[in-house]
């Protein structure tokens, strides 16, 4: 699958996993897989896409597809922080001994932060793209939002 080529290394890269790799190209296939699963669901994506779990494939490849390949992709690093979270907090323990203290809760809350901003970014892209990645809001709210764009500007 030529998409995972793309995928699995803009992946690590929303994820943190580039020097210290902590996942498998294989297991984030898994990951980038399910993520395109629920996403042919969630999106009305220009071209039909099909994704068989069991096998591990998405057909057409969605390579081309830019729209595809970062949302899938910022799903599966949703993903990836949910389940790094539910370890954490599986994980955590507070032990005090006398004036000893053993506190791993900063983990978790570490990993729910990740997860929370990585949610926060999905959410975003999920919304524009649903919006049609328009300027409309924009002429709307009119020249005085952060973000106005003027006629010469490059838009993306």
């Amino acid at each position: 699958m030529a998409w995972t080529d793309t995928s699995i290394p803009l992946l690590r890269v929303l994820i943190n996993d580039i020097d210290a790799v902590l996942y498998s190209n294989d297991r984030l296939t898994d990951v980038l897989v399910s993520a395109a699963y629920m996403s042919v669901i969630e999106f009305d994506f220009d071209t039909i896409y099909t994704v068989n779990i069991g096998s591990g494939t998405v057909s057409p490849d969605p390579e081309s597809d830019t729209d595809f390949v970062n949302l899938t992709c910022l799903k599966a690093a949703v993903l990836v922080y949910s389940g790094e979270m539910k370890t954490a907090a599986n994980e955590s323990i507070f032990i005090k001994d006398g004036t000893s203290t053993i506190d791993t809760k900063l983990r978790t809350r570490d990993a729910k932060t990740a997860y929370d901003e990585m949610f926060k970014i999905y959410g975003q892209a999920k919304q524009e793209f649903t919006l049609g990645n328009s300027l409309g809001v924009q002429a709307i709210l009119g020249p005085y939002t952060s973000n106005y764009v003027s006629k010469g500007d490059n838009l993306r």
